[in-house]
């Protein structure tokens, strides 16, 4: 229910603001009106919908309905960014992660990621990256949960492409590829591999075939980085 009101409560706006470019300056006072009401109600709901569901139900000792609850919200974040994208509402998703239900933590982080996905969300959350991405690494490396440390590297992965994760980090997360569950050991490939050779491929896969020379270079310089990566990796005998 509450998820159907968010939904359209960014209809009607998204109405509103096509009839307002349709009359441009021919607004007239009564419309000015009418959406003076819209954005009172607006508020009024979505403040309401704060006290009596994400307060209360975030809370809640059943951890199916905290974990909806943080799912809901993310689809709120998504379709409603302006209102639901700030730190009064993330700090939901923030707390989450610390939760003692493995399902109500693999539920924020896949949010997260659905949220990451977008490089414009991503850029408007910085102030939460900073605040909460030590917790990301951590669950990244040894989350108790298989699911959750999975769903933990992917999200790493997005925020190595966009430089957010530091050397000293990088080369904590890249310990896991020496993990005993095979599934940690493949999401940890792929983290290591989106950090070392992402850039190159896209460098091969955007030149020419009469670049060839330059081709190889970059084909030497993936395989250098690779065995680097499995040296500095390996135990010191």
């Amino acid at each position: 229910i509450s998820s159907a009101l968010v939904f359209a409560v960014v209809e009607v706006r998204s109405e509103l603001s096509k009839a307002e470019q349709t009359k441009r300056n021919k607004t007239s006072k009564a419309d000015k009106e009418l959406d003076r009401k819209v954005k009172e109600i607006e508020t009024k709901l979505l403040s309401d919908m704060n006290e009596e569901v994400l307060v209360r139900r975030c809370r809640d000792i059943v951890p199916e309905i905290r974990s909806a609850c943080i799912s809901e919200l993310g689809k709120w974040i998504e379709r409603h960014p302006i209102h639901f994208l700030t730190a009064a509402y993330l700090k939901y998703i923030g707390w989450s992660l610390n939760d003692q239900a493995a399902e109500v933590r693999l539920t924020a982080v896949n949010v997260l990621n659905e949220l990451y996905a977008d490089k414009d969300t991503l850029s408007s959350m910085d102030t939460f990256t900073n605040r909460f991405k030590p917790r990301f690494t951590e669950m990244a490396h040894s989350d108790i949960d298989s699911d959750v440390q999975i769903s933990a590297l992917k999200l790493c992965s997005i925020l190595a492409k966009s430089e957010l994760i530091t050397e000293k980090q990088l080369e904590k997360l890249s310990e896991t590829v020496g993990h005993t569950d095979p599934t940690i050991r493949s999401a940890a490939g792929a983290f290591v591999y989106g950090y070392l050779l992402t850039d190159l491929d896209e460098q091969l896969n955007s030149m020419k075939k009469a670049d060839s020379k330059k081709a190889m270079a970059l084909k030497r310089k993936q395989i250098v980085a690779i065995v680097d990566f499995v040296l500095e990796s390996s135990p010191v005998p």
